[in-house]
Parts: C-alpha cells; structure tokens; sequence
C-alpha cells in the first residue's frame, strides 16, 4: 500500500468501518431510554438470563430422567446389561 491513499479508498473504509460499528453495535444502548427506567431494563435483562439458565436447567434434569427410565426399561423389562470394564493392560 502506498502512502497516498485515494480519498474515495479513505472513505470507503470510513464507510465500512461505520456499517461495521452499526451492526456489531452490542456493546452501547440500543435506544435511549426515559429517565428511571434504565434499572427497569438491567432487571428484565437480568430475569432474562436467570429464566433462560432455568430452562437449561429443566432441560437437562428431562435428559437425566429420561435416560434413566430408558436404562431402567432395557434393564429390568429386556434384561438387557450393560457392564462397564476396563481395557486389558490397564
């Protein structure tokens, strides 16, 4: 690259960089809000996070308890075993 950039390279990379800055905007305000309702929002953001981790939660502890009804259904009603050994020379 040369030292003398053409001005219409400066600004479309001026350009580029502001639509950049648009889209990747996640770190500042998405809009301004009246006065007193920013810990209103901080709050609903935080309640938002605190249900989603519930759900993950809930969802996780449905995962366990399904696989262990179908341990528990190929075990005692199939008679199926699973053991769990260690490789020879271990």
């Amino acid at each position: 690259m040369t030292a003398n950039a053409s001005p219409g390279y400066l600004e479309a990379l001026w350009q580029g960089w502001e639509e950049l800055r648009r889209w990747a905007g996640l770190l500042g305000p998405v809009t301004s809000l009246p006065f007193g309702l920013d810990p209103v929002a901080a709050l609903g953001a935080a309640l938002a996070l605190v249900v989603t981790a519930g759900l993950a939660v809930a969802s996780l502890a449905v995962l366990l308890t399904s696989l262990l009804v179908l341990y528990l259904l190929l075990t005692e009603v199939f008679g199926v075993r699973f053991e769990l050994a260690l490789p020879r020379g271990l």
